[in-house]
C-alpha cells in the first residue's frame, strides 16, 4: 500500500515540473534587415556554443572572430552567397572547432580565414579571392574541403599543424598553392594546385593531385603516390617515396649523399616513358628500352648505352658516383641533358647533344672526359663549374651558345676539337692551369674569352680569323669588382694556319 502511494505521489509531482532539454540554437543573419542579426559577428557574439549560423547571400563588410563552436552555412538568396569582405587582416578568424561552408571570401591585404591553436574545424564549399587563402597555425585534425581558393601569396599555409586533410580543392596561387611549415601527418589528397612546397615536414600524404610544380626541401619520409606533376624538386631531402606519378619534365635531386641515395621511386613516368633510379647500385648495364630520365646515386662501375632520351627537363642525374661510362645515346630538348655532381671518372663518348639549354654540366668533380661527341645547336655544350682533371677531346661542337664554359676549374685538356660557328668557343671564368692545343676554332662569333683566367696554354690551334705565320694574341680580362676591367693577352705562339685533320 505504502509502495502504491508513492508512486502515485512522484507521478503527480511530475506533472508540475517542467523537463528542460538543451538544443543548439538557430541564428539568422542577412544583410537587408530580415533576419535576427545584419552582422555575422554580432551573431558570434550571441551565439552558444554549438549554434548554427545561417548567414544568407549579401555583401557583409567585417572581419569576424570565433572563439566559440559553431556551425556557419551560406544560403543563397537572389542568386549570390554571402560574401564576406574582410576589414582587419583576415575575414575569420577561429580559436574553436567551428564549420564554415558555403562562404565567398574576399581579404584583399592578410588572409581570409585564420585558424590559430585549435583543431577539428572544415572548411568547405567556399570561393576565397585573397593574398593568402587560408593560413593554419598549431591546428589539428581540419578538414579543408571542395574550395575554390585564388591568391597572390599562399593559397594554403600549415604552419606547425598536423593531422589536417586538405581534399577536392581547386588552388591557383600567383606565388605557392600549398606550404607546409614544420607539420606532419597531413593528408593532401584530389588537389588542383598550382604548387606544392612542404619544408621541414614530414610523414605527409600526397596523392591523386594534379600540381604544376612540387618542392620538398628539408623534410623525410613524404609519401607522393598517384599524382599528376609538372616537376618534383627533392631540395636536402631524405627518404621521399616517389610511385606511380606522371610528371611533365620529371624529377631533380640535390643535396649531400643521404639525400640522393635514400628515395624509393619506383614506377614514374614522364609522357609515358621510364623514369629509372638506381642507389647504392655497382656493374649496372643500362641499355635501349624507353626511359626518359635517368637518375644514379652513389653508383659505381656503369655504363649507359643505346638510349634515345628526350621529354625530360634532366634526362640523365648522377651524383656521388664513379666509373659511369655513357655511349651512343642521343639527348634533345632538356634543360640539362647530363648533370652530374660529387663525381669521378664520368665518361662521354660517341654521344648526340641537339638544342639543349645545357648538354653537360659537371659540377664538384674531377676526371671528366668527354670524347667523340656531337654537340650542336645547345645553350651551352659543355659547362664545368668546380671540376677538375678533365679531358674534352675530339667533339664536334656547331651552332651552341657556348662550345666549352669553364668557370672555377682547371687542369682540363681540351684537345683536337672542332669548334664551329659557335657564338661563343671558349669561355672561361676564373679558370686555370687548362692545356688548348690542336684545336680548329672556325667560324666563331667570338673564338675565346677569358675572365680573371691565368695562366692557361693555347697552343698549335687553328683560328679561320688569323692568317699570320706568328703568334696569335688572344684578348683576356682582368675583373674586379665588376666594373674595373683590366685586359691582357696571352699568345697561341703556334698557331695552324690549316686545320687540324
Amino acid at each position: 500500500m505504502k509502495l502504491a502511494l508513492a508512486a502515485a505521489f512522484i507521478v503527480a509531482f511530475s506533472v508540475f515540473i517542467p523537463v528542460h532539454f538543451v538544443e543548439a540554437g538557430i541564428i539568422t543573419v542577412n544583410d537587408d534587415g530580415t533576419a535576427d542579426y545584419t552582422s555575422i559577428q554580432d551573431a558570434v557574439n550571441a551565439a552558444e556554443d554549438g549554434d548554427t549560423i545561417y548567414v544568407y547571400g549579401g555583401y557583409y563588410n567585417e572581419s569576424v572572430f570565433v572563439d566559440k563552436k559553431l556551425h556557419f552555412i551560406g544560403i543563397e538568396e537572389k542568386g549570390i552567397l554571402p560574401k564576406v569582405m574582410g576589414q582587419q587582416s583576415y575575414a575569420f578568424y577561429f580559436t574553436s572547432p567551428c564549420t564554415l561552408q558555403n562562404f565567398v571570401i574576399f581579404q584583399q591585404k592578410g588572409n581570409a580565414i585564420q585558424i590559430f591553436n585549435c583543431g577539428n574545424i572544415t572548411i568547405k564549399n567556399s570561393e576565397i579571392v585573397a593574398e593568402t587563402g587560408i593560413y593554419m597555425e598549431n591546428t589539428t585534425f581540419c578538414i579543408i574541403e571542395r574550395n575554390e581558393i585564388k591568391t597572390s601569396t599562399y593559397g594554403i599555409y600549415l604552419y606547425a599543424s598536423d593531422k589536417n586533410e586538405i581534399k577536392n580543392n581547386d588552388v591557383d596561387s600567383s606565388f605557392l598553392a600549398f606550404y607546409s611549415l614544420s607539420s606532419a601527418n597531413n593528408t593532401i589528397s584530389y588537389n588542383n594546385l598550382s604548387g606544392i612546397s612542404m619544408e621541414y615536414s614530414e610523414e605527409n600524404m600526397v596523392m591523386n593531385n594534379v600540381v604544376e610544380n612540387f618542392d620538398i626541401m628539408n623534410s623525410e619520409n613524404v609519401y607522393v603516390f598517384n599524382n599528376s606533376i609538372g616537376r618534383l624538386n627533392l631540395l636536402y631531402a631524405m627518404a621521399i617515396h616517389v610511385v606511380n606519378n606522371s610528371f611533365e619534365k620529371g624529377i631533380f635531386i640535390f643535396g649531400n649523399i643521404r639525400n640522393w641515395n635514400t628515395h624509393i621511386i619506383e614506377n614514374n613516368r614522364v609522357k609515358n616513358s621510364k623514369i629509372l633510379y638506381y642507389r647504392d647500385e655497382k656493374n649496372l648495364a643500362i641499355d635501349g628500352n624507353d626511359a626518359t630520365q635517368l637518375i644514379l646515386a652513389n653508383c659505381s662501375d656503369c655504363k649507359i648505352y643505346g638510349i634515345d632520351f628526350h621529354f625530360a627537363e634532366r634526362h640523365v642525374q648522377i651524383a656521388f658516383s664513379e666509373n659511369i661510362k655513357i655511349s651512343n645515346c642521343s639527348f634533345s630538348n632538356a634543360f640539362i641533358a647530363v648533370d652530374v655532381m660529387n663525381s669521378q671518372y664520368i665518361f662521354l663518348d660517341n654521344n648526340i647533344f641537339l638544342s639543349n639549354d645545357i648538354s653537360f654540366r659537371a659540377f664538384n668533380c674531377s676526371k671528366i672526359v668527354v670524347r667523340n661527341n656531337n654537340f650542336s645547336y645547345n645553350g651551352r655544350a659543355i659547362y664545368l663549374e668546380k671540376t677538375v682533371e678533365n679531358m674534352i677531346e675530339k667533339n664536334m661542337f656547331m651552332g651552341n651558345s657556348f662550345a666549352i664554359h669553364l668557370y672555377s676549374s682547371k687542369n682540363s685538356r681540351i684537345f683536337r676539337n672542332n669548334i664551329i660557328k659557335n657564338e661563343n668557343g671558349v669561355y672561361f671564368e676564373e679558370a686555370f692551369i687548362n692545356v688548348i692545343v690542336n684545336n680548329n676554332f672556325i667560324g666563331n662569333e667570338r673564338d675565346t674569352f677569358l675572365e680573371n683566367s691565368l695562366p692557361n696554354i693555347f697552343m698549335r690551334n687553328y683560328w679561320s680569323k688569323w692568317i699570320l705565320p706568328a703568334p696569335k694574341p688572344i684578348l683576356c680580362h682582368i675583373i674586379i669588382m665588376w666594373y674595373i676591367h683590366i685586359p691582357y693577352f696571352t699568345l697561341d705562339l703556334m698557331p695552324r694556319l690549316i686545320p687540324v685533320c
